[in-house]
């Protein structure tokens, strides 16, 4: 089921869409006086009279409840559905009609209400679009629909240049339904600056609009069919399609779009790419050009051409969004495209500079991805120092760029092969000295870090050196009469007075995803910005990893530390929750499960949690503020929390090692988070209805899986060694048993994937 929410000013035009409709049925109406339900053309009025006491643009609500193609309810269930959703999404109270409509293939409801209530407020939008998916997810159980999918996807639509090879689609939901879906998504996908340029991108799916312009100048657009397989639809005025697509709508998107302070950085890079390109190739068949630009630097352009054979127009559709012509990039563009020929062949300039350094970051692409799959012992620098070429060679065949190299180089007169066996300890030498000097200069900075931690008591007065070891090692450090070097390696090594002790040999390595979080956390507590070092929510289990010294850090800097981790770990969970989160209540309820609570002190809001040793806190912000304030026993739900808290914190569930378990589970890592249940007997702080899901979408099955095979281990002492670490319980997958374990890449801890996402 997918449930879509439209905020309105007026409502006039969508109660005559919704009631007016050939074959509308209304299913009921809620909160209604009788008098209206007795005479049901007042209802209009009865709207418009409750609405126009708030002046929001946002004060009517347009719902529709769309069921999967080929699904069915009667009409008692379907209401009983509307008036089931309305109540979880915070509009029980108000007036609202339902009315079913049979105009497409799947099953629908529209349901109109007031965001207005009767006291002149407004109903609390807040976390709508979360809400909306939770209260979805609920009803599908509720009533056996098909699920929706769990997460939003984008439609990207097929890129075809030629109108006249697309064949028109499947109409049947009606001409408005497929321009509005094509016009919806393009403008989503791309960042059109004017109706030229629309009018560019909708000729590929045979659509074609027409633009007017009154005597006041108010532009005025409508959409129609271009004729094909001789079909020719109507044009349909913009507005009607949808109150987005209108004309002054979609002039006021087009200025949005042309203003934004990023257009400069976007041709720049373009301009640099292109010349990066032209710079490689001797010569250029325009007939490959579209394909040269997507191989070597993933552009994705069109190149028209005249009745001659000349070309005739060239655009770029960036990754960003926009549409660019030649002279926005460079005055000098189209000149140098029309100086190649589509009669020559596309040729490598092999003497040129560029194609030097196309073979340098080829090596060092294979260099570098050798070194991260092998899990070697030793810095990037000393690897590659010791890497021959033909150990290499193999990898050199299967990479990429290689292959594109090897396709446009001249057919006679070089051997690519031998060119880089010739080249390949020159070019090994230079990559040496540039990671050799980034490792020089990370050492020196970490070297410096420590210098400052110590000498600001970050970890108290006197340190003892067992705690100065793992300050050394939680940095991937080892120090050594008076000197400090990497674990890994031994090749740099910077003289630094520490006293005299050495870091203990054959320690546990920690994995390096967490030291990097690690040195983040010392950086803001010697004074950092913390713009520039934002954390993700693994910090928040950096005392599991480096037990010892975050037992010895001072209690001021314990207190700054799990207040910025516990902010971390806050927006991270709220985006975890969001599609079980169906209303205010609910926020508060999966708080709760996972040990925090929300207090309420002097008109400001606090998340407080049950984790740490200090009593750190965080303010939440204006808007969760306002979503919290909507609940109408807001105080009721405060004073409960303390019952669900007590209990956690009674049953010894306070510990990071149940919220470690959970959030594992909610990552959906769930071999590793079943050993922990299986062997320690850790419980998960999750709310049940996150469990119960968990565990029908595969936790239940491996955690039998583990339960069965631990019977079959003959050494169980040496299983619970490598399965309670948390270093083991981070280990790779790929290619490897379940139980071989390593702690420096790992699926959880490669944090790469995840840069955007808060984890």
């Amino acid at each position: 089921m997918i449930a879509r929410i439209l905020y309105r000013k007026n409502v006039q035009g969508v109660l005559n869409y919704v009631l007016d409709k050939p074959h509308a049925s209304v299913l009921g109406m809620c909160n209604i006086p009788k008098q209206i339900l007795q005479y049901p053309k007042l209802l209009k009025q009865h709207f418009h009279f409750l609405g126009s006491r708030h002046e929001s643009n946002k004060r009517f609500v347009h719902i529709t409840l769309n069921l999967p193609h080929g699904e069915f309810l009667d009409d008692s269930k379907f209401f009983k559905l509307a008036e089931i959703y309305m109540q979880e999404m915070g509009y029980g109270e108000q007036p609202f009609v339902i009315v079913r409509h049979d105009d497409t293939k799947h099953e629908h409801v529209h349901i109109v209400s007031t965001r207005v209530k009767e006291s002149g407020k407004l109903v609390d939008n807040s976390h709508d679009f979360s809400r909306n998916l939770a209260v979805q997810k609920y009803l599908e159980q509720m009533f056996g629909i098909t699920p929706s999918p769990e997460s939003k996807c984008s439609q990207n639509l097929p890129v075809i240049r030629v109108p006249k090879e697309r064949s028109l689609p499947d109409d049947s939901l009606g001409v408005r339904f497929y321009m509005q879906d094509i016009l919806n998504t393009l403008c989503q996908q791309y960042k059109p600056r004017s109706f030229k340029e629309l009018k560019h991108l909708i000729q590929a799916y045979h659509l074609a609009l027409s633009i007017t312009q009154n005597k006041s100048g108010r532009v005025g657009v409508s959409y129609g069919i271009e004729k094909v397989l001789g079909y020719k639809s109507r044009f349909i005025q913009g507005y009607k399609v949808h109150p987005n697509l209108s004309g002054p709508k979609m002039e006021r998107l087009f200025q949005k779009n042309a203003r934004s302070k990023l257009l400069p950085t976007h041709r720049q890079r373009l301009k640099k790419q292109l010349d990066t390109v032209f710079k490689l190739f001797k010569s250029i068949d325009l007939k490959e050009l579209e394909t040269i630009l997507m191989e070597f630097q993933k552009l994705d352009t069109s190149l028209e051409f005249n009745k001659m054979g000349q070309p005739k127009s060239f655009t770029i559709y960036d990754k960003s969004g926009y549409i660019f012509n030649p002279s926005e990039i460079d005055g000098q563009l189209w000149s140098r495209i029309r100086s190649f020929s589509s009669n020559s062949n596309s040729v490598l300039e092999v003497n040129g500079s560029q194609f030097q350094l196309e073979l340098i970051k080829c090596v060092e692409e294979v260099l570098l991805n050798r070194h991260a799959r092998m899990h070697t012992g030793f810095v990037v620098s000393e690897f590659i120092a010791r890497q021959t070429f033909s150990a290499i060679q193999n990898d050199f065949w299967e990479h990429p760029k290689f292959a594109l190299l090897s396709k446009y180089c001249p057919k006679e007169g070089l051997d690519l092969h031998k060119q880089l066996n010739d080249q390949y300890a020159g070019i090994q030498n230079k990559l040496v000295q540039k990671h050799h000097k980034r490792e020089t200069q990370l050492l020196e900075s970490k070297s410096r870090l420590i210098s400052k931690v110590i000498e600001q008591c970050v970890f108290g007065l006197n340190l003892t050196t067992d705690t100065r070891g793992e300050l050394f090692q939680s940095l991937g450090l080892a120090y050594e009469n008076g000197s400090v070097r990497y674990l890994d390696s031994s090749v740099h090594s910077l003289s630094l007075d520490m006293g005299n002790f050495n870091t203990r040999p054959n320690e546990m390595k920690f994995p390096s995803a967490f030291i990097r979080e690690h040195e983040k956390v010392l950086r803001l507590l010697v004074g950092a910005n913390p713009k520039s070092e934002s954390l993700y929510a693994r910090s928040y289990f950096l005392p599991m990893f480096f037990k010892q010294l975050y037992s010895q850090m001072a209690k001021e800097d314990r207190k700054t530390f799990e207040t910025y981790s516990l902010h971390a770990y806050w927006k991270t969970i709220e985006r975890m929750n969001q599609s079980f989160e169906k209303s205010p209540k609910d926020y508060v309820h999966l708080l709760n499960h996972q040990g925090f609570h929300v207090s309420e002190i002097d008109g400001d809001m606090y998340l407080h949690a049950i984790y740490g040793e200090t009593d750190a806190t965080i303010p939440l912000d204006q808007k969760t503020k306002a979503y919290l304030n909507s609940l109408p026993d807001k105080n009721i739900v405060f004073k409960n929390q303390h019952t669900h808290i007590t209990l956690l914190k009674h049953s010894g569930r306070d510990s990071f090692d149940h919220l470690w378990t959970a959030y594992l589970i909610q990552n959906e890592y769930y071999k590793k988070a079943a050993y922990l249940i299986v062997f320690k007997g850790i419980r998960p702080n999750l709310a049940p209805e996150i469990m119960e899901f968990h565990m029908q979408k595969g936790l239940k099955k491996v955690i039998l899986e583990v339960a069965q095979n631990q019977n079959n281990y003959k050494n169980r002492k040496l299983i619970l060694a490598s399965a309670y670490t948390i270093d083991s319980l981070l280990g790779s997958q790929k290619g490897r048993n379940e139980l071989e374990f390593n702690p420096f890449k790992d699926e959880l801890t490669d944090y790469s994937k995840f840069n955007k996402q808060g984890l």
